[in-house]
C-alpha cells in the first residue's frame, strides 16, 4: 500500500531551493578543492555524487502517489462509501490530474453494510458513457467489458476496493488480492472521469478530491480507520483464488475440445473394414422318429436347487444403556462452497459482458442523457433570486421511450429548480425508444442537471463533447 502521509508532497518552490542549495554546496566543495591542492579527484565525481544522493533521498515521495483528496459518497441520504485519490502530483485542478502520466491510484473504501455489486458497477458505466467521445467509447469498449466482468464480488463494510495506473498496465484489486489487469493505462483516465470529469457523481463529491492534500482531520481518520479485517482479507484472497483456478480450468478444458474437434475434422476418412460372414448352414428335412429322438437328446434335465440350510443364531445381546450426554454444538468452518456463495453476487456471477453489447448501452445512455439537456429551462423566479444548483435525477422508460418513474438521487435547495427538473423530464418524453440490442422491458439511466447563471467553461467543454 502507498503512504497517505502528505508532509512527503515536495512542493515546487521546496525544489528549487533543494536545487539551489546542492549548488552552492559544489561550489564550496569546489573552492575547498582548488585551496586544498586536491587534483587527483574531479569536480564531476562529486556533482554526480550529489545528484545520486539527492535522487536517492527524495525518489521515493516523487515516485508514491500522495492521497490528494477524500470524499463520502451517499444516495438518498444513506452513506455508501469514502472515495480517495491519489496522485504523485498535488493538485486542484482535474484536468491537471487527468493529464498527468504518472502513477495514479483511486481507493473505494465501503462504509455501508453492503454494497450492490450492480450499482457499483453501473456506477463506472454510466459515468464513463456522459464523459466520453463516441470514439473514446469505441476505443475503449473491450476494456470497459474486461473492467465490468471484474466487479462480482460482494462488497461489504471494511472493504478496500483500489484501481491503480501503472506505466505499463491498471491492476484493479480487492482487500489487496488483484481481481485482474488491463493492459491499456489510458483506459484508467476514462474511470477517473466518473470522479473528476465534466459530469461527476456530485460537484462537492469531485470538490472533496481536489483538495491538493488539506484534507480535513476527521474526514482523513475516519478514512483511514476503514479497514478490512485479517479473516475478510484470508477469505477474499482464498475465493478469488480458487475461482480463478476452476475459470482457468474451464479454459483449459475448452482449447483441449477445440483441439479435439479440430484433429477430428483433419483425421482421414477410415477404409472400409471387410468381414467374413460365414453362410448359414442348410440342413435338409429329416423323418419324425429321428426328430423325435434328436429333440429328447437334446434337451436338458433341469436343475434342482437345494434346499436352504437352516442355521440357529444366537440372539444379540442387548446393549448397556449409557447415560445420555447433552449434545454439544461444533462450530464448522464454513466450506469453500459457502464461502464463495457469500463472496461473490449470484445475480452478477453468470453475467458476462461483451465489448459490443456494453458499447451499444453506453451510446444509448450518452444519447439520452444528452437528449433530456435540450428540454431544461432557467426558472425566471430562480434567476431574479440568483438560485443556482445541481440535480441528479435517475428516470426509468419503457421499450418505446415512455416514462416509467423519476427519481431524485440529489435535489437543490430551491424549489422552483427541482420541480423545473421534472418538467424537463415531461417535456423530453417520449426518449428515444430502446435499441433492439438491449434486452428487457425497462431501461433506467441517470443524468445530472446543472443550473448555473455564468456559463462556465467545463459547460462549454461538456457542449463540444456531447456534439462529437
Amino acid at each position: 500500500m502507498f503512504t497517505t502521509d502528505n508532509e512527503l508532497a515536495v512542493p515546487l518552490y521546496r525544489w528549487v531551493k533543494i536545487i539551489f542549495q546542492c549548488k552552492y554546496l559544489y561550489c564550496v566543495l569546489g573552492d575547498c578543492m582548488k585551496t586544498l591542492k586536491i587534483r587527483k579527484i574531479k569536480l564531476s565525481v562529486v556533482k554526480t555524487m550529489l545528484v545520486l544522493a539527492a535522487l536517492t533521498f527524495f525518489t521515493p515521495a516523487i515516485a508514491a502517489p500522495l492521497l490528494n483528496g477524500v470524499a463520502m459518497y451517499s444516495e438518498l441520504g444513506s452513506e455508501k462509501f469514502m472515495a480517495g485519490l491519489y496522485s504523485t502530483g498535488l493538485s486542484s485542478s482535474a484536468d491537471d490530474i487527468l493529464a498527468s502520466e504518472l502513477e495514479k491510484r483511486i481507493e473505494v473504501r465501503v462504509v455501508d453494510e453492503r454494497l450492490s455489486t450492480r450499482r457499483f458497477k453501473r456506477m463506472w458505466i454510466e459515468g464513463i458513457a456522459i464523459n466520453s467521445s463516441t470514439t473514446e467509447l469505441e476505443t475503449h469498449a473491450e476494456n470497459m467489458a474486461k473492467f465490468s466482468n471484474m466487479l462480482k464480488v460482494r462488497m461489504k463494510k471494511g472493504d478496500v476496493f483500489a484501481i491503480e495506473k501503472k506505466p505499463e498496465f491498471i491492476n484493479i484489486s480487492l482487500n489487496g488480492t488483484s481481481l485482474g489487469e488491463l493492459d491499456d493505462p489510458a483506459f484508467f483516465d476514462l474511470l477517473l472521469r466518473t470522479w473528476i470529469g465534466f459530469v461527476p457523481l456530485s460537484s462537492d463529491f469531485r470538490d472533496n478530491l481536489l483538495k491538493q492534500g488539506s484534507i480535513k482531520p476527521e474526514l482523513l481518520s475516519r478514512y483511514e480507520q476503514i479497514q478490512p479485517s485479517e479473516e475478510r482479507v484470508t477469505a477474499i484472497a482464498q475465493a478469488i483464488s480458487s475461482r480463478q483456478e476452476a475459470e482457468g480450468e474451464e479454459v483449459a478444458a475448452a482449447s483441449q475440445g477445440d483441439d479435439t474437434k479440430q484433429n477430428t475434422r483433419i483425421a482421414l476418412k477410415p477404409a472400409p473394414v471387410k468381414v467374413a460372414v460365414a453362410a448359414p448352414a442348410v440342413t435338409a428335412p429329416s423323418t419324425g422318429g429321428s426328430s423325435s429322438s434328436s429333440a429328447s437328446e437334446t434337451k436338458s434335465e433341469p436343475e434342482r436347487t437345494p434346499e436352504p440350510v437352516k442355521v440357529a443364531v444366537a440372539p444379540k445381546p442387548k446393549p448397556k444403556s449409557l447415560p445420555k450426554q447433552k449434545p454439544v454444538d461444533i462450530a464448522l468452518p464454513p466450506r469453500q462452497e459457502e464461502l464463495d456463495e457469500s463472496i461473490f453476487d449470484d445475480e452478477e456471477a453468470d453475467v458476462e459482458l461483451t465489448a459490443e453489447g456494453l458499447l451499444i448501452q453506453q451510446l444509448y445512455y450518452s444519447r439520452l442523457a444528452n437528449y433530456t439537456q435540450n428540454f431544461a429551462r432557467y426558472p425566471r423566479i430562480a434567476m431574479e433570486r440568483g438560485r443556482e444548483g445541481s440535480l441528479l435525477i435517475r428516470v426509468t422508460i419503457n421499450r418505446e421511450g415512455e416514462v416509467m418513474a423519476t427519481e431524485f438521487i440529489e435535489e437543490t435547495e430551491s424549489y422552483s429548480l427541482n420541480k423545473e427538473a421534472k418538467r424537463a423530464v415531461k417535456r423530453a418524453s417520449p426518449f428515444p425508444a430502446m435499441p433492439t440490442e438491449i434486452s428487457g422491458e425497462e431501461f433506467s439511466f441517470m443524468f445530472r442537471l446543472t443550473f448555473n447563471l455564468t456559463a462556465s467553461s467545463d459547460a462549454k467543454k461538456l457542449h463540444r463533447l456531447a456534439a462529437n
